[in-house]
């Protein structure tokens, strides 16, 4: 199964969408279909081996939505489309034409006659009827023709019946009232709604704008002696590329000269800025800092972690949550209903009430109020304002069902090593009466590279501890390190390896006996002089986050392949309602599925590499991203930041977003819900129907762009 995107013009209101989706989907070849409204993008699935893009695209077209298909790379650049510039030009010409017909109506208002010839009305009525409003037609057309209706139909029918009764009276002398203004500010209303609703979906993408902002748009590559400035994409893998002080990194790649600070708070979240020397890798997107630097390129374009984080967020923004589908089946029908209920209204006003004209009125009024517009922005444009909050937040989110899941969790399996624990070792505790006893380690543990003896050996270096190499250095493989130094010989190892060796623990012996930790035992000249005990260290916020957890009567598991002994003292520390040991990598997702048995919808956090079945399985995935691996293909959301404490803004944006969402939905149904009641019985006027229609719309969207500034968790 293959996939591609298209760019879909036209599409004003969500009943466009159900039509779409259905003409693409009996094409053959494709699998599915899902368009987004508030995005004005869709993604096709099809079976490969077809060539059917450019047929998707011409199929859509017909119906009225120009398409065009968004090639592999290709970012569809808005400013270039210049719909919406003459959709503004059109609105201005509209308005500037319709303030003339209001005067009459003004006057009226205030008690003052004014008098304005009929003829010219009609002139400048016909210009906006079919100038400025000649896309209704053409939109109406396409619909009618393709056996279905939309929003253009809904307008074209009743701006066009109060224009066509304001005619005949001018044009046959035929006493009734001029409904001229009546139709022009519908259209003025209208398609100034449509800028507005336009501009407002814009800048419900200032999440994805600024990523794509972090996107160098050229490099400048080492060729021989010289260094050339080059476009973004023609710079290859293994190309060395000089970094200016204050400028972007263009790629992912290993520096191979200079050294510098490197500010990688977009991908990490971190404000320190990271120390770069060669050997170290950076990353695309990230800012260097006062030094220059050359790093030889190893991923490229969408390859890179920026990459990689934008193509998540733009896959996520076209995603559909549950509640949204549920809103797009109703739009599919609204459209046809209101026609009836306007037609109904027409003839019950005629044939009960004896006034025509009333009728005619309220029929209008009943086809402008029920715009499906806010319907079908309630859902996307919160999704799309998310994603992008997400994304600043160092949260990843893959999908939007994922998203909603999220805020619904009973329970959360937390992975204990690299996610609620540093995932590697350092020193916790040295007890010995010899106040050398680290000193004599160190001249041991610097010749290994075991992780116990690279953390003794830091740890030395942090306490300014001079480090003296011993002689007859020799490492016994799983057990530990033997030499002499200053004369003397000297043990370092584990507790077995120490009984192995016959030597006496003495005072250390029921102590060491006891203790979870990992512990380096040092004995000298045959006796034990004292011991190092090592930890995997709780992370900055663990704590913090699981007693937050719980205050939001989430259930907090922790697993661990470690020993049994280890994990529960690392839970005892957290506080966690249960816990799961000695659990091989292919065993985890078991345990999440133990507790879905429950019926506990349940979260999985790991850092999904060997948790990635147990991520798959899970109700949520969640995978605890290093800053570059965020790839995270079993994880619905993914998490930049290395502190347990981003999962909380994850659980806090959900349930804000559909917070969110239901008071979208909640505004756009009541909205119809009274508003054509109030139209069917003359009790709404076309010209404020038209208003509030365009003000539904107008709401939705700023409602959703709050999430923007929302405080989270």
């Amino acid at each position: 199964m293959a996939h591609f995107d298209l760019h879909i013009r036209n599409m004003n209101c969500s009943s466009c969408i159900a039509k779409i989706e259905g003409r693409v989907t009996k094409i053959e070849g494709t699998i599915s279909c899902s368009v987004n409204f508030a995005t004005g993008q869709a993604r096709v699935e099809y079976e490969e081996g077809n060539d059917i893009k450019q047929t998707v695209a011409d199929a859509i077209t017909e119906l009225g939505y120009p398409a065009t298909v968004i090639e592999e790379g290709q970012v569809y650049d808005e400013e270039k489309d210049r719909s919406f510039f003459w959709l503004k030009v059109r609105t201005i010409f509209a308005i500037v034409l319709t303030l003339p017909l209001t005067v009459p109506m003004l006057g009226e208002f205030f008690g003052i006659d004014v008098l304005f010839p009929h003829w010219i009305q009609l002139i400048l009525a016909t210009i906006v009827q079919f100038g400025a409003g000649y896309s209704f037609y053409i939109g109406s057309w396409k619909a009618i023709k393709n056996k279905a209706a939309n929003m253009d139909v809904l307008v074209a029918l009743g701006t066009t019946a109060a224009f066509l009764f304001s005619a005949v009276v001018v044009l046959f002398h035929v006493q009734g009232y001029l409904y001229f203004e009546t139709s022009t500010v519908l259209i003025s209303l209208i398609l100034l709604g449509r800028v507005i609703e336009q501009h407002s979906k814009h800048n419900a993408q200032g999440g994805m704008k600024a990523l794509l902002k972090m996107q160098a748009k050229s490099a400048r590559i080492k060729k021989g002696t010289e260094v050339v400035e080059v476009p973004i994409d023609a710079v290859h893998k293994g190309d060395i590329v000089v970094v200016k002080p204050g400028e972007r990194i263009p790629v992912d790649g290993e520096v191979v000269d200079g050294e510098s600070h490197v500010d990688e708070s977009m991908l990490t979240g971190e404000s320190m800025p990271v120390r770069k020397d060669k050997g170290e890798n950076a990353y695309a997107g990230t800012i260097n800092g006062e030094g220059m630097i050359e790093v030889q390129s190893s991923r490229l374009g969408k390859e890179t972690s920026l990459g990689n984080i934008i193509r998540l967020v733009e896959e996520a923004q076209r995603s559909k949550a549950p509640i949204q589908k549920l809103a797009d089946r109703i739009s599919g029908v609204f459209v046809p209903i209101v026609l009836g209920i306007a037609i109904l209204t027409f003839f019950l006003w005629g044939f009960v009430a004896g006034d025509w004209q009333e009728g005619l009125i309220s029929g209008i009024a009943v086809l402008v109020i029920a715009c499906p517009c806010a319907l079908g922005l309630a859902t996307p444009t919160v999704i799309m304002v998310a994603c992008g909050r997400g994304a600043r937040e160092g949260i990843l989110i893959k999908d939007a069902v994922g998203l909603e899941k999220a805020g619904k969790l009973d329970a959360i399996i937390v992975d204990k090593t690299g996610t609620v624990t540093e995932g590697k070792l350092s020193v916790d505790e040295i007890t010995s009466e010899d106040d050398n006893l680290l000193r004599k380690a160190v001249s041991l543990t610097t010749h290994s590279d075991h992780p116990i003896s690279k953390a003794i050996t830091n740890h030395a270096k942090d306490q300014g501890v001079q480090i003296q190499r011993c002689e007859a250095f020799h490492s016994h493989t799983g057990q530990g390190l033997s030499g002499s130094f200053q004369g003397k010989a000297y043990l370092l190892g584990s507790v077995r390896f120490m009984k192995q060796q016959n030597i006496d623990l003495g005072p250390f012996n029921d102590k060491l006996q006891t203790d979870v930790r990992v512990i380096a035992a040092i004995a000298e000249e045959g006796k034990c002089i004292g011991f190092i005990a090592l930890a995997d260290k709780l992370k900055e916020g663990s704590q913090e986050a699981v007693a937050k957890l719980h205050q939001m009567k989430k259930e907090v598991y922790l697993l661990s392949g470690d020993r049994k002994a280890v994990v529960e003292s690392v839970g005892k520390m957290l506080n966690v309602d249960g816990l799961f040991a000695e659990v091989l990598p292919e065993e985890k997702a078991s345990y999440v599925k133990r507790l879905q048995d429950e019926k506990k919808v349940t979260g999985m956090v790991g850092d999904g590499v060997n948790d990635a079945p147990a991520l798959a399985v899970a109700d949520v995935g969640f995978a605890i991203a290093d800053g570059t691996d965020v790839a995270m293909e079993s994880a619905s959301i993914g998490l930049m930041h290395s502190s347990l404490l981003n999962l909380l803004t994850a659980l806090s944006l959900s349930k804000v977003t559909f917070l969110k969402i239901r008071q979208n939905l909640f505004f756009a149904f009541v909205y119809n819900c009274v508003g054509i009641p109030l139209a069917a019985f003359g009790l709404l006027n076309p010209m404020i129907a038209g208003a509030a229609m365009a003000m539904s719309s107008i709401s939705v969207v700023l409602n959703s762009l709050t999430l923007q500034r929302k405080k989270l968790f």
